[in-house]
């Protein structure tokens, strides 16, 4: 997975993000069924789950974007919003 992130984004992605690269794999191995249609982790804890973690999981090292508070609470963009045009 750090392999594939790094040929995708070579200036962002650095060896250095191997520990969560490994935890990531290590969590997909726990909660993905296996041949009786149980994950480890259901096997572990002898509890079926309810919810499928699987979905819950992203693409190892691509990019993210965080909206603005504003954004996050429904309002729109304002394309007036900043410095004025230039007029000649």
């Amino acid at each position: 997975m750090l392999l594939h992130a790094k040929r995708r984004w070579p200036d962002v992605i650095s060896e250095e993000l191997w520990p969560f690269d490994l935890k990531l794999a290590v969590d997909i191995d726990n909660y993905t069924p296996g041949t009786r249609d149980l994950s480890p982790d259901e096997i572990f804890s002898g509890t079926k789950s309810t919810k499928s973690h699987i979905r819950d999981f992203h693409p190892f090292g691509c990019p993210v974007f965080v909206l603005e508070a504003s954004l996050q609470d429904g309002h729109r963009i304002s394309f007036h919003h900043g410095p004025p045009c230039a007029q000649s």
